[in-house]
């Protein structure tokens, strides 16, 4: 009895001393037959990924830096996989939508927390992989070409690693912080872009287009980095933290700068529906909130355009590129003001095209 009891222990045994030496011969291999560049961006990822496993909310920042700030498509490294290619940002994203699946089959006796946006969020996401085929398969069009259209949509998943794997206040607070980090970086680059002109050049050509009005072009060049919405939304949340957060007055709320940055950003992209968005939420607002929170709005906007003003102050330094950026800014948004003009514009004729199509 006792021998066949060793004799078990000994086979159990051998499984964890096999297991360690195949890894280390793979291990070694790798090193061996690999450049020293990929040996890095292999540790790089696996290190991603186990962060990833262990702090889900640092995964989904870390997401966000590769797909909507300064980063670009065109710069981030191709893996191959034969019928196409994957990012860096997609393998992260599939790796934690792994997850998620394991989570719901593996924990069933965890009572999981189902938001009402996810079977709507299903079917959009399967009628547009039906497209994807429908348009590869029937119609003809370029694989890459699809897929290129395709890959923002397919970032959506993102929803669903929030709902399942960030679940407590103190990993909310952790995204919400970093979420805020990435879009001032993407506006505080944006400013600096705009006030250096060429000698700073960390936006690729094809993202900058030549800022115009109706019928003119203007001086100043528009920026679009990936991270544009991302400003847009932030700035949004980050203005109700400032309205709604009594904890401090208003210029000592670390939120109330931050709307300054993100204000600025939002700006310098030139988009006009971005306006529009915070004008009917702005005019919603005032009718509808409490007296203390229409005077808190108020001087926000106050301080807000005392900033601006010293920033321009502060533009005569750098050649004046800031006042021009400005000044061309508000003929810019002018624009959506001029009525029978504005119908008749190139820009809106193009949307007409594109809702018919829709």
């Amino acid at each position: 009895m006792k021998n066949t009891f060793v004799s078990y222990r000994d086979r159990i045994a051998g499984w964890p001393f096999i297991a360690c030496t195949l890894f280390g011969t793979a291990i070694g291999a790798i090193i061996i037959f690999m450049p020293l560049t990929y040996i890095l961006v292999l540790l790089f990822g696996i290190g991603l990924l186990v962060c990833s496993a262990y702090k889900p909310e640092l995964g989904i920042v870390i997401l966000v830096i590769f797909i909507s700030s300064i980063l670009y498509e065109e710069n981030l490294p191709l893996i191959p996989i034969g019928i196409g290619s994957l990012h860096i940002p997609d393998i992260l994203l599939l790796f934690m939508f792994s997850l998620v699946v394991i989570k719901r089959l593996a924990n069933n006796k965890i009572t999981l927390i189902i938001s009402p946006l996810e079977k709507p969020l299903a079917l959009f996401l399967l009628l547009t992989t039906i497209l994807v085929f429908v348009s590869i398969k029937f119609f003809g069009i370029n694989f890459n070409t699809v897929l290129r259209t395709f890959r923002p949509i397919s970032y959506y998943p993102i929803f669903y690693i929030i709902t399942n794997l960030v679940i407590t206040k103190k990993q909310i607070r952790f995204l919400v912080t970093g979420l805020f980090f990435v879009a001032a970086v993407v506006a505080l680059a944006m400013l600096i872009q705009t006030t250096a002109g060429k000698l700073i050049s960390w936006i690729p050509q094809s993202q900058i287009v030549q800022a115009g009005g109706l019928y003119e072009e203007f001086n100043t060049l528009r920026l679009l980095p990936p991270g544009q919405t991302l400003l847009f939304a932030s700035f949004m949340v980050a203005t109700c933290f400032v309205i709604f957060y009594r904890g401090k007055s208003l210029l000592l709320s670390r939120f109330f700068y931050l709307v300054i940055i993100l204000g600025i950003g939002v700006m310098l992209t030139f988009t006009r529906t971005y306006l529009v968005g915070i004008i009917l939420s702005t005019g919603f607002f005032m009718f509808l909130a409490e007296n203390e929170d229409r005077k808190r709005l108020m001087a926000l906007m106050a301080w807000f355009v005392t900033f601006i003003f010293l920033l321009l102050m502060v533009s005569w330094g750098t050649g004046r590129k800031l006042d021009s950026a400005f000044n061309d800014i508000s003929k810019r948004y002018l624009t959506l003001f001029a009525g029978k003009d504005l119908v008749q514009s190139s820009s809106l004729s193009d949307r007409y095209l594109e809702n018919s199509y829709a």
